[in-house]
């Protein structure tokens, strides 16, 4: 099969269209043909290790020392049931599906193999291929974030620092579901305070005045701000969830320091389970959750795809189609039935 495979940590030219070897299928995998995919931001820090001080050896660690030891990247894929396993009952030949590989990578092929108690849930005929693709990274992160570790609650204020970006966006109509008053910051709200409006955000706003209120929930997608300046904006019991830490160290030791006044501060690697997956298939179903898309690439330009995804400050994901010829999504279009 073919896959787009990263040589060397790097930049987008590192990253080169191959023949790969298929594994074999064993008794309890099915192997899925890929329709559509996407340029997360894990695989943008993967490619190349720019990664918060300290996450470097980390990295490297899990992916390859010198170069990289799992060369396709892509954690999220739509696509089509192509062979099954014998002992595969819950997945038939040509059932549409939607995967999330985690940190197994590899979405960024022809054909992915996934052994059928993976994150591997049944994709409505509804919801297209791009959509489809898109919906777990963010989705899935808000959800965990949101829901079971920060426990937002109906007409609590959330802010969320980055609402443009896929895990902020997503955010947005995750608060929305759960009964929340939404504020978003986000550089230029010029931009794109029409559409994340239409997300649900009630207002949009700069950072510099977004940080002059308090509030009971914030959610930090960008790691662009000092962690006592984000927790002065907190009301008592208030909750700091930080998706990206300025440090290993921030990391790893800022939930252990007493704040005072019953406040916390939330941070690691969301978890990655196959009933978020489902519950966001129904929101999507419900016109309730959409995923945000800035681009669609052809899967032979994804190095492009690498360097748009790389420039940053677009509404959404970037996805990558075996099918689809280059396009820039109208983002009235992508934003089309979610509430």
């Amino acid at each position: 099969m073919k896959a787009a495979v990263l040589k060397q940590y790097g930049g987008p030219e590192n990253i080169v269209i191959e023949e790969v070897v298929v594994d074999d299928l064993q008794p309890t995998q099915v192997c899925v043909q890929v329709q559509c995919s996407t340029i997360a931001s894990g695989d943008r820090r993967i490619r190349s290790l720019n990664v918060p001080f300290g996450y470097r050896f980390l990295v490297r660690a899990m992916f390859g020392l010198i170069k990289p030891r799992k060369g396709v990247l892509g954690t999220e894929l739509s696509g089509k049931v192509i062979a099954k396993g014998d002992d595969v009952h819950c997945f038939n030949i040509g059932d549409k599906v939607i995967v999330n590989t985690g940190v197994a990578l590899g979405a960024h092929a022809q054909f992915v193999t996934v052994d059928k108690s993976a994150l591997i849930v049944h994709q409505p005929d509804v919801l297209s291929d791009e959509k489809a693709a898109a919906l777990c990274f963010g989705g899935i992160t808000a959800l965990d974030y949101l829901e079971r570790r920060a426990c937002l609650q109906p007409n609590e204020s959330l802010l969320v620092i980055g609402g443009n970006g896929v895990v902020g966006s997503a955010a947005i109509q995750i608060a929305r579901v759960l009964g929340a008053r939404v504020v978003t910051s986000v550089r230029r709200p010029e931009q794109f305070a029409r559409d994340l409006k239409r997300l649900g955000a009630d207002e949009v706003l700069l950072s510099s005045t977004a940080l002059q209120r308090q509030y009971d929930v914030i959610l930090d997608c960008t790691g662009a701000y000092r962690t006592r300046e984000l927790t002065r904006c907190l009301k008592p019991n208030g909750r700091l969830a930080l998706i990206v830490s300025n440090n290993l160290f921030a990391g790893l030791c800022l939930p252990l320091i007493p704040l005072g006044q019953g406040k916390r501060i939330i941070t690691g690697v969301a978890s990655e389970r196959v009933d978020y997956m489902e519950r966001l298939v129904g929101l999507a179903l419900q016109g309730r959750f959409s995923p945000a898309i800035s681009a669609t690439f052809p899967f032979e330009h994804i190095s492009g795809a690498h360097v748009f995804a790389d420039k940053g400050g677009e509404l959404g994901s970037v996805v990558v189609s075996m099918s689809t010829p280059s396009r820039r999504e109208n983002q009235r279009e992508i934003l089309r039935g979610s509430k």
